[in-house]
């Protein structure tokens, strides 16, 4: 999957751009609405921003107990991406929840979580 074909959304509530300093802190994807399912096409679009960053990422999950196989799809290619460019994606405050759904979709060991990669 590519990142750039993602489809354009005038508001991205997935990524402020305030709180990402280049070369140095972590960008912050920080979800900003509530629900339990992550939306996938925000997710994207904030990937996409994010990519265009000179820093790690940090995804916030806070606010998720689930996610779609979509939105899984685009983790992992950000991931990749991420990792190409020499960078990493780490996702911050996963419920309990969440890292089982992480752990059904055998996709734990391909992500640092809350600090650790998998089940390290």
């Amino acid at each position: 999957m590519d990142l750039q074909e993602a489809g354009t959304n005038e508001s991205n509530a997935l990524f402020d751009n305030s709180r990402a300093v280049r070369d140095s802190a972590p960008t912050l994807l920080e979800i900003e609405r509530s629900g339990d399912w992550m939306p996938v096409e925000e997710l994207r679009q904030a990937a996409v921003s994010a990519l265009a960053m000179s820093s790690d990422v940090n995804l916030n999950l806070d606010k998720f107990e689930n996610l779609e196989a979509d939105a899984l799809q685009v983790l992992l290619a950000l991931e990749r991406e991420l990792e190409r460019l020499g960078r990493k994606l780490l996702l911050v405050n996963v419920s309990s929840q969440l890292l089982k759904w992480f752990e059904y979709a055998g996709a734990v060991d391909q992500f640092v979580i809350d600090g650790r990669r998998g089940h390290q």
